[in-house]
């Protein structure tokens, strides 16, 4: 059981309305666990109400999370995933803050893979389908790829792949759920290969290159970085990504930047503190809602301390910027921004039954979308939102 207080459930600069959300929901995780099958299946699905008078009152909102491992040989191994999702909070159907509306959504993600030991050459082949859709647009996307790897001696490894995608999307893009995006077809193709060199006992860097050729305004985006990682059971663990990106159309000046995606944590006795930051361009036609290709940058920091074993604390803070770059969307659009900050407790009161709560402060600016709220339509412009979050978690 969940309740939910938000002072702005609308998300909107002006008019804003206070809403109580109660959930009350059931879950359940299935294991597979066979001599050559692996699996898992975990499902929840809640009941909410809500008492803004704006909002449909009663939701069912359910998620699935699914997959699979099935060994035929021990070289050959065949895997597939689902992740079905239908909620109408913003942050699930971006984590990057593109979508600074309420409004229900469903998604969902399956894929297939197959893996196959040649000799010294370890391969993969994969295919996915994306769906998302909303009350304004619907977006397909269906992606096939190869890779392989190789080592080079005891300490190097070489991987080398090809993945094309194609993406469709249907429905007005007038609305109040996209940032400028468009309608139609789309493909993508993208080439990517990697040298690696394990440097010692727990460090690995190398060196990476992506092209990938879209056919929205025959835009072109390569990228070379230089990678590593290190990481201790207890201390510091390490994950960089540095290197270069540069977008090339027929129809926008050539752009270029710093790219980076990379986490640093280091775990105390009781105490885990992480910072990540991530900055590139996103084809975001290839899965969940089309906003065309955005050039992406974020920020985000937490702090986990163990008070006792069975009280926890957190605080969380997140900074993400998006800016359009004229390759499915319109380029003058403003930047969509968005800062959270909280913190929060979780309490487990038995083995079995679990409490936490939750405070989160988020200000976004919604870009070029319209907001719509409970006094009417307001044209964007920076919106706040306080929430207080309470739920219980009984396990049997």
């Amino acid at each position: 059981m969940t309740e939910t207080w938000t002072d702005n459930f609308n998300l909107t600069p002006s008019n804003k309305q206070e809403n109580f959300r109660t959930t009350v929901g059931l879950g359940s995780t299935v294991l597979i666990n066979g001599p050559t099958t692996q699996g898992s299946i975990a499902t929840q699905a809640g009941v909410t109400y809500d008492t803004a008078p704006t909002s449909q009152n009663v939701n069912f909102f359910p998620n699935v999370n699914a997959a699979i491992q099935q060994v035929l040989s021990p070289r050959l191994t065949l895997s597939a995933t689902d992740v079905f999702t239908r909620t109408d909070e913003p942050a699930q159907s971006n984590s990057f803050g593109l979508n600074t509306q309420r409004q229900t959504f469903s998604s969902n993600t399956f894929g297939l893979s197959a893996d196959w030991l040649a000799d010294l050459i370890a391969t993969q082949g994969y295919y996915w389908n994306s769906y998302f859709t909303n009350n304004d647009t619907t977006t397909t996307a269906n992606t096939v790829g190869a890779n392989a790897s190789t080592g080079i001696g005891a300490l190097n490894t070489v991987r080398v792949g090809y993945e094309f995608t194609t993406s469709d999307t249907t429905g007005s893009t007038s609305g109040s759920s996209t940032v400028s995006g468009t309608t139609g077809s789309t493909t993508s193709q993208t080439v990517f290969g990697s040298f690696s060199r394990q440097t010692g006992e727990r460090a690995t860097a190398g060196l990476s290159s992506a092209y990938t050729f879209l056919s929205d305004d025959n835009a072109r985006i390569w990228n070379v970085s230089l990678f590593g990682s290190y990481g201790q059971p207890e201390g510091l663990s390490l994950s960089v990504s540095l290197g270069y990106s540069f977008l090339r159309s027929d129809n926008e000046p050539d752009t270029g930047g710093v790219t980076t995606n990379s986490t640093l944590s280091y775990t105390f006795t009781q105490a885990v503190i992480s910072v990540s930051v991530f900055r590139d361009y996103r084809n975001t036609t290839t899965g969940g809602q089309n906003f065309g290709v955005v050039q992406t940058a974020g920020y985000s920091g937490s702090f986990l301390y163990t008070f006792t074993p069975s009280v926890t604390g957190n605080l969380l803070a997140s900074y993400t910027t998006n800016d359009n770059t004229g390759i499915g969307n319109t380029s003058s659009t403003s930047s969509t921004n968005t800062l959270t900050a909280g913190g929060g407790l979780r309490w487990q009161i038995f083995t079995w039954l679990s409490s936490s709560v939750q405070y989160t402060y988020t200000v976004g600016n919604s870009g070029g979308q319209t907001v719509t709220g409970s006094g009417g339509s307001t044209s964007n412009g920076n919106y706040t939102q306080n929430q207080v979050t309470f739920s219980l978690v009984g396990i049997f």
